[in-house]
């Protein structure tokens, strides 16, 4: 989390002395957050902040949500870790939802906000001529501007969301997971799964103790397509930066395609 609080205004900085920061093309603006989202390889809770910076950097609506989802599921080590745990079948649904936010969604919300005007915050006037002394004072302001531009947001509800997760951890039965599995049981893991804010990985990780334990795989298989991509915290930022509605329309998508992945393997595999 650190490290995203320090990515952010970084990237803020530097991408506000950028002229132009997306394309007229929904699709290829989200193709360009996601190849900027997998090399961070942070977790949704820590790319939150990270996203916040390039939105208000002046990043399209598309591209941010791109390199929301593809940070945290699309990066190396989960690839690895997904297809080396589980059946390919398992590891491929798993892609197929992580693209679906991608090239479908992502475009589709921006394509609803097309007549969205956003400033850019924190820029950096450069003149004509400046010494170095002067570039480096410029920068480290805006730098200072930037970081307290996100931090002023995002910290509370970083607290705010280790309470409400640790609260739906205590009151989540420790067995649900074993019960018989049902349309409502996959309907309720999907919504706690999508709302819980876990490290990278731990999805794979979680998913694959539950299906080593004997949890049925339509919920092992909704647990992986819906944790770890997005958060309460990742949501609530989201919902300050860009919109609530939709951070809600991603909050209800996710769990939709956690609800329809466990589904498919209930009744196909």
């Amino acid at each position: 989390m650190t490290f995203s609080f320090l990515f952010g205004p970084a990237a803020l900085t530097f991408l506000a002395t950028l002229r132009r920061r997306r394309t007229d093309s929904v699709y290829l603006n989200a193709l360009f957050g996601a190849a900027a989202g997998m090399p961070l390889a942070v977790c949704t809770n820590c790319v939150a902040p990270i996203a916040r910076g390039l939105y208000a950097s002046g990043m399209s609506t598309e591209s941010v949500l791109a390199a929301m989802f593809a940070s945290p599921a699309l990066n190396v080590v989960v690839l690895a870790m997904t297809f080396a745990l589980f059946p390919l079948p398992v590891a491929l649904l798993k892609l197929a939802t992580v693209l679906f936010l991608i090239l479908v969604f992502a475009p589709a919300v921006a394509a609803r906000r097309r007549t969205e005007n956003v400033s850019v915050a924190c820029p950096i006037e450069i003149p004509v001529s400046e010494s170095w002394m002067q570039a480096l004072t410029s920068t480290l302001r805006s730098f200072v501007r930037s970081f307290w531009y996100m931090f002023r947001v995002a910290f509370p509800l970083m607290i705010l969301a280790a309470v409400l997760g640790a609260l739906v951890v205590e009151v989540l039965p420790q067995q649900a997971l074993f019960a018989p599995v049902t349309i409502g049981g996959i309907l309720l893991v999907a919504l706690v799964s999508a709302f819980l804010p876990v490290p990278m990985a731990f999805d794979v990780a979680i998913a694959y103790i539950a299906m080593a334990k004997g949890v049925p795989l339509p919920y092992v298989v909704t647990l992986l397509c819906t944790l770890g991509i997005i958060s309460v915290f990742s949501l609530s930022v989201l919902g300050k930066t860009i919109s609530w509605r939709v951070a809600g329309a991603t909050y209800a998508t996710v769990a939709s395609l956690g609800v329809v992945a466990g589904l498919l393997t209930r009744y196909l595999f």
